[in-house]
Order: structure tokens, then C-alpha cells, then sequence
């Protein structure tokens, strides 16, 4: 037991590098892609408004991730990439043309909703995303495109 003990710093060590090397498929889709109806392109997105998008909401609600050096380290990337999974499932701001008027409408209504309620973006998202906060200012600027819709 005393030698399983010793050993076992090492055991751990050696289970985590192999665990890098298996990783998942990077959320990263060609821009030019036919399926590609991206919302700057179905909507009248002010520059603010789609600025304030792409940092704070793409990386879970776009085809098209930003990783960062620390989303590549096992097991937080398996972490990372579910939270991918779901929140296009949900949301996905690259295919808004695909989707009808009537669920457009309501993604705007759940957006503000979740906005207001400080539910998005999500808070372990913001632990190492600070630029993803949405101030204020920004909770301004996205309720007067969103009353305009």
C-alpha cells in the first residue's frame, strides 16, 4: 500500500499527459460555408451591437470558437466544448438565416431575457473571458437594438 502511495503523484502525472492527447474537434467552420446565414447578415446589426455579440456570446453561439492556450488542457477542454455543444444548440448566431421569423423572434425575446437576468454570458464563461462582461453601457446599447427589433 506504503508503495502504491508513493507512486502515485506519478500514476496521476502520467494519466493527465496522455489525457492530452486526446482531444476534441476544434468548433471551427470555414466562414465561406453554404450553411454559413450568419445574424450581421439577416439583421441591421449596429457595429456596437455586433461587436458586443462576438465577445461576449460567438465563442458558445457561433460556429466559430476563439480558444484560448488554457481551452487546450484535458480535462477543462471536455468542459469547454460542452458548453459549445449545448449553447449552439441552443443559439447558434451563424446559422440565424436557417432559422424562421417566428424562432428568430423568440431567440430575441429569450436573449433579452437572460440578459436582464444575468444569466448570459455564463458566469464560468466570465472567469477567464473579463472582456465578455456586459456592463452597463453594453446591457444599454444591446436593450435599445433589441426594443428596436
Amino acid at each position: 500500500m506504503r508503495k502504491i502511495l508513493k507512486r502515485l503523484p506519478l500514476i496521476l502525472l502520467a494519466i493527465f499527459i496522455v489525457a492530452q492527447l486526446f482531444q476534441p474537434a476544434l468548433n471551427k467552420e470555414a466562414s465561406s460555408s453554404a450553411k454559413n446565414i450568419n445574424i450581421s447578415k439577416v439583421e441591421n446589426l449596429p457595429s456596437n451591437v455586433d461587436y458586443i455579440l462576438r465577445t461576449s456570446c460567438f465563442d458558445c453561439h457561433s460556429n466559430n470558437t476563439n480558444y484560448e492556450w488554457y481551452d487546450f488542457i484535458q480535462p477543462g477542454r471536455i468542459f469547454v466544448d460542452d458548453h459549445v455543444k449545448k449553447g449552439k444548440a441552443v443559439l447558434n448566431f451563424d446559422e440565424w438565416g436557417n432559422y424562421s421569423s417566428r424562432k428568430q423572434e423568440r431567440l430575441l425575446n429569450s436573449i433579452k431575457s437572460q440578459l436582464e437576468e444575468g444569466k448570459m454570458p455564463l458566469e464560468s464563461y466570465l472567469w477567464l473571458h473579463k472582456d465578455a462582461k456586459i456592463d452597463s453601457s453594453k446591457m444599454k446599447q444591446l436593450k435599445a437594438w433589441l426594443n428596436s427589433k
